[in-house]
């Protein structure tokens, strides 16, 4: 798919389910992916709110690929995942979600279960703006990643301090910095 095309289906899911995104920057970021890794079989998003991002997300997997979303459940509404709904928008892709928080290692653990020594094509971490969370996630998560693959930081321009300055720390010579002057920004390490 184009960079348009990801927009057009962009503004088809999020009119559906919020997307937490810049449609040109999670575009550009799916594009970037598709075009690192030739197939894409396991995508887990951490942060994954109402799962919006997580549906956008299957249009770069190889069908039936596993869609993973962990974030804890909340009791308001509007944060609320709607499991059933997710799983049919990603069909044929099976999506598991896991409810915890992405530091607890009981939720670490229910993923390597999950996985069952199969690893990760792309990460899109977008749980927290805070450096320590931020860094603790990537330590956890950047072991399970494949090669090749892609680690996506979302608001790496909004919290300089938090994912910004994660991702300015562990990136090498292979990243790439998506900024459509939102002031939000993804930041793209290329494994």
């Amino acid at each position: 798919m184009s960079i348009n095309e990801y927009i057009i289906e962009f503004n088809h899911i999020n009119s559906i389910l919020n997307i937490s995104q810049t449609p040109v920057e999670i575009a550009q970021f799916m594009s970037a992916a598709e075009l690192h890794v030739p197939n894409i079989n396991i995508i887990l998003e951490i942060g994954c709110w109402t799962g919006g991002n997580l549906c956008l997300l299957s249009n770069i997997i190889n069908p039936p690929g596993l869609i993973i979303g962990i974030n804890p459940i909340t009791n308001h509404p509007v944060d609320r995942i709607n499991v059933p709904l997710v799983s049919r928008l990603v069909e044929p892709n099976q999506f598991v979600y896991i409810d915890g928080y992405s530091e607890d290692n009981n939720t670490y653990d229910r993923l390597l279960t999950l996985l069952d020594g199969r690893l990760i094509d792309a990460l899109f971490m977008d749980r927290t703006d805070k450096y320590d969370e931020a860094m603790s996630d990537y330590n956890m998560y950047s072991k399970l990643m494949n090669s090749p693959s892609v680690i996506g930081f979302h608001d790496i321009v909004a919290y300089p301090d938090g994912p910004g300055r994660v991702f300015n720390e562990v990136r090498d010579d292979n990243y790439i910095r998506i900024d459509a002057n939102d002031n939000r920004g993804i930041g793209v390490i290329l494994i």
